[in-house]
């Protein structure tokens, strides 16, 4: 069997300009402006200043998250990413965008599974990896 790597993201937390959500419960993003984070909500436009360790901490759990386990042939051939339920876009300092499309074969499952526009390759995330990546404003609010 040969080893891949199952991290979701191989980015540097420094070169982040904006994370965006986009989810049913609603979307917001992240932008830095240098040092400085802003939380918008989207589409009303709504401006917070969120917790910079709280948006520190998830950069690098973006950054050194990995899959659970590889999707299986069977299960990818039944996965529809046009209808991500989630999407997560980083953009960068250079410009550059990646997303993150994440589905669930069987709604109320604890099985997502999660694909970059950066590869083929699909990984499958239980639900306690999901909630890591997954987040709501209020995530990102001081405490």
């Amino acid at each position: 069997a040969e080893w891949k790597d199952r991290g979701i993201f191989d980015i540097e937390s420094n070169q982040v300009k904006e994370i965006e959500f986009s989810q049913k419960s609603g979307n917001f993003k992240l932008t830095r402006s240098d040092t400085l984070w802003g939380l918008n909500l989207m589409p009303d436009g709504k401006s917070t200043t969120p917790d910079y360790r709280l948006v520190n901490d998830y950069l690098f759990t973006l950054s050194s998250i990995k899959g659970d386990e590889w999707a299986s042939k069977p299960e990818i051939e039944q996965l529809d990413f046009t209808k991500s339920e989630f999407t997560i876009t980083i953009t960068f300092l250079d410009g550059h965008r990646e997303n993150l499309f994440i589905v669930q074969l069987q709604p109320g499952s604890d099985r997502y599974y999660a694909k970059t526009d950066q590869g083929s390759n699909v990984m499958m995330l239980y639900e306690y990896t999901f909630k890591r990546i997954i987040k709501i404003p209020d995530d990102f609010n001081p405490r």
